[in-house]
């Protein structure tokens, strides 16, 4: 299987905004870009994954526990709450995993 890093182009296209001859604005305009760009992938891959969970979950509960509508709804709720607290947490751990320094720099 092979590995593929996503992150590379994306970190070369801010790592050419910052040479060591320009001012500071261009470092911070590359660690804003680096900061969003793993927060939304942080939440992304997050969320991908909840959503399998979810689905792994309701092969598992629907057959055996849901008897009415009401409990679909139910269901539906907490899946729901699960994927978004989900989709900010991997936003957070995004955030924080962005804090790291450059590579080279």
């Amino acid at each position: 299987m092979c590995a593929v890093d996503l992150t590379t182009p994306f970190l070369s296209l801010a790592l050419q905004y910052v040479q060591p001859n320009e001012g500071p604005g261009q470092l911070v305009l590359a660690n804003a870009m680096k900061r969003l760009f793993f927060t939304l992938m942080g939440a992304a891959l997050f969320a991908i994954a909840s959503y399998g969970l979810v689905e792994l979950f309701a092969l598992w509960y629907g057959p055996r526990y849901i008897k009415s509508d009401s409990d679909i709804g139910d269901a539906f709720m907490a899946a729901l709450g699960f994927m978004l607290a989900c989709l900010i947490g991997g936003g957070v751990l995004g955030y924080r995993f962005a804090r790291r320094p450059l590579r080279g720099t």
